[in-house]
C-alpha cells in the first residue's frame, strides 16, 4: 500500500490527477479504508473540478477519523467556493478545533488558518443566532471521547 501512496504522490506532483485517482481507487478496492486514500482522492477530484466527488471522498475520510484536519479544511474550501456560508462555517469551525500541533506541514495551512479565523469571526458577527445554533449542532454531533 505504501508503494501505491508514493506512486500517487509522484503522479499528483506531475499534475496527473486521473492516474492518482486510479491508484487510490486500487487501495479502496482492495478493501482498505485508508484515510490517506480518501483524502488524496478528494484533493484530486477537487483539483479536477468535481466538487461533489471531492465532498463525498472527504466525508469518507471523516467517517474514519471525524477530526481529520485536512478533510475538514478541504470541505470548508469547497463550500466557501460554492458560497455556502453555513456549511463553510461548520467545517471552518470543526477544522479550527482540530488544528494539528504543527499546522505548517503544508505551506497553505497558516494562511488558510488565518482566513478561516477571519471568516468565522465575520460569520459570527453577521449571524450570531445562526452561528450559535450551528455551534451547538457541531458539538452535539461530535463523537464522545473515551467511548
Amino acid at each position: 500500500m505504501c508503494l501505491l501512496i508514493r506512486a500517487f504522490r509522484a503522479h499528483y506532483s506531475k499534475g496527473d490527477y486521473q492516474k492518482g485517482l486510479k491508484l487510490y481507487q486500487q487501495i479502496i478496492d482492495s478493501g482498505h479504508r485508508n484515510i490517506s486514500a480518501y483524502w488524496g482522492m478528494s484533493v484530486c477530484y477537487w483539483t479536477l473540478g468535481d466538487n461533489e466527488a471531492a465532498i463525498t471522498a472527504a466525508k469518507k475520510a471523516l467517517e474514519i477519523k471525524s477530526d481529520y484536519f485536512k478533510a475538514l479544511q478541504l470541505l470548508a474550501k469547497i463550500y466557501s467556493e460554492q458560497e455556502q456560508d453555513d456549511l463553510t462555517y461548520e467545517y471552518v469551525s470543526r477544522a479550527l478545533s482540530n488544528i494539528p500541533r504543527w499546522p505548517a506541514d503544508d505551506e497553505d495551512d497558516l494562511p488558510w488558518i488565518s482566513w478561516a479565523t477571519d471568516f468565522k469571526k465575520e460569520y459570527e458577527s453577521k449571524y450570531p443566532d445562526k452561528a450559535q445554533l450551528l455551534t451547538r449542532r457541531i458539538h452535539s454531533d461530535a463523537p464522545e471521547s473515551g467511548a
